[in-house]
C-alpha cells in the first residue's frame, strides 16, 4: 500500500510542479545504495542505506582473484550484485526542504518497488518520516535460500557512559556497542574524520536505537552528513561510512 501511495505522489509532484519524469540505471556490486547516492546528490538531503546480511551463495561474488595476485590467505567475497533501472522526478528550479522530501520519498518509493520487481534476494523499507530518509533492510535471504524477517543492525538499542565527547568518538563508541550486543564486528569505515572530530557532543545515550543516536549528532552538527552500513560477506562485519551529501551538477 505505501508503494503505491508513494508512486501516486510522484505523479502528483510531475502534474503540478511541473517536473520532469528522468530515469538511470546504475551497476554495482550494491545497486540499491549507489541508487540511492545517486537520488541523495539529486535532491540535496540525507537518504541513508544499510545492507542486509550476505550469506546465501546465490548473492555472494568472490572476486578475491581479480583484487590479489596471491592464492594465499582469505577470500574476497562481495554482494554479487547487478544493474538497477528507476524512475525520478526533477523541477527546472530548485526545491524547498520539504518538497525535496517529498519527491525523494516518492522516488525511493518508485526504486525499491523496482529492486523487488529485479528479483532481489532481500527486501527493504523507507522510513520517510523526516530528514533523512532512511532504507533499511526488512528481509534477507538465509543460507538455505529461505526469505527472513530482520531486525537491522542499527534498530539495536545503545546506552553509553554520559560524558563529553568528540562526534567522532561517539561513532566509534556507538559502534563498539553494537559490536558487543551482536557478537560481530561493527567498525567505522570511511569518515569525514576532521569535521567528527572538531565538534564535542555531550549527548545523552540511554537505551536509544543505534539510527537515533546518528540522527540526533548529525542534526546537532548542523551538517548534511549521511551513511552506509555495508555487511563484509567475507568476514561477516559491518561498516559504517559516514559522507556528506554534495548536490548533483547539472547533467544530472
Amino acid at each position: 500500500m505505501r508503494t503505491k501511495a508513494l508512486t501516486s505522489c510522484l505523479f502528483l509532484i510531475a502534474c503540478i510542479a511541473g517536473a520532469e519524469t528522468r530515469t538511470a540505471t546504475v551497476q554495482d556490486p550494491r545497486p540499491l545504495a549507489e541508487a540511492i547516492d545517486f537520488l541523495e546528490r539529486v535532491y540535496n538531503i540525507p537518504i541513508t542505506y544499510e545492507d542486509p546480511p550476505y550469506v546465501h551463495a546465490s548473492e555472494v561474488a568472490d572476486v578475491t582473484a581479480q583484487v590479489t595476485r596471491s592464492s594465499m590467505g582469505r577470500r574476497i567475497l562481495v554482494p554479487r550484485g547487478g544493474s538497477l533501472s528507476f524512475a525520478y522526478e526533477v523541477t527546472d528550479a530548485p526545491p524547498t526542504k520539504d518538497a525535496a522530501r517529498l519527491a525523494a520519498s516518492a522516488a525511493l518509493g518508485s526504486l525499491l518497488a523496482s529492486y523487488q520487481t529485479a528479483g532481489a534476494g532481500a527486501k527493504f523499507t523507507l522510513i520517510p518520516e523526516s530528514i533523512p530518509l532512511h532504507v533499511v533492510p526488512a528481509q534477507f535471504t538465509d543460507q538455505f535460500g529461505h526469505l527472513q524477517n530482520l531486525k537491522p543492525i542499527l534498530d539495536t538499542s545503545v546506552s553509553l557512559p554520559a560524558e563529553e565527547r568528540t562526534a567522532a568518538k561517539l561513532v566509534n563508541d556507538v559502534c563498539d556497542a553494537l559490536s558487543r550486543r551482536w557478537g560481530l564486528t561493527v567498525t567505522p569505515g570511511n569518515l569525514p574524520y576532521g569535521l567528527l572530530a572538531s565538534h564535542k557532543t555531550k549527548l545523552s545515550v540511554s537505551d536509544m536505537t543505534a539510527r537515533s543516536v546518528l540522527d540526533r549528532l548529525f542534526a546537532e552538527m548542523g551538517a548534511p552528513l549521511s551513511w552506509h552500513l555495508y555487511h563484509d560477506p567475507g568476514l561477516n562485519w559491518y561498516v559504517l561510512n559516514i559522507h556528506l551529501v554534495e548536490p548533483a551538477g547539472k547533467e544530472e
